[in-house]
């Protein structure tokens, strides 16, 4: 490609390190890897996770996270995450599908919610591929 557009490039190029968070929901993994601190009274496992694989001391310029949702809800707090990194210089990769192990990758998957128990701004706890039903709601709790 002769015209300096980057379009085509594979999403990892410059990437030293990459972590791919699979159901990533609103993005929280990545902000335990991103913003340890601002975490550190929350959820420890997550922080101590990235802080045994990459050390404590870690430029964030040196890694790109790319996160699958496919929960539509998600998609514009997970845009907004990654432009609020983007000018920190950090690279958040929003990619709003599932993930699969059949190859054709323009297959769908229908999920259902719960209407009784509609998650809130921050999750969506009740996000399933079979639809739910007072016997499903029971047994899953």
């Amino acid at each position: 490609n002769n015209n300096n557009n980057n379009n085509n490039a594979p999403l990892g190029d410059g990437c030293y390190h990459v972590f791919i968070d699979v159901g990533a929901n609103i993005g929280l993994y990545a902000r335990y890897l991103y913003e340890p601190l601002r975490y550190a009274d929350g959820y420890k496992l997550g922080i101590d996770m990235f802080d045994n694989i990459f050390g404590k001391n870690r430029d964030n310029r040196d890694y790109c996270v790319f996160v699958m949702e496919p929960n539509p809800d998600h998609t514009p707090r997970l845009r907004d995450l990654s432009h609020a990194y983007k000018r920190l210089g950090w690279r958040l990769v929003v990619l709003p599908f599932a993930a699969s192990d059949t190859d054709g990758g323009s297959g769908t998957l229908r999920f259902f919610r719960d209407g009784n128990r509609r998650g809130t701004a921050r999750n969506e706890p009740q996000f399933s591929v079979y639809p739910w039903n007072q016997q499903q709601q029971q047994q899953h709790r």
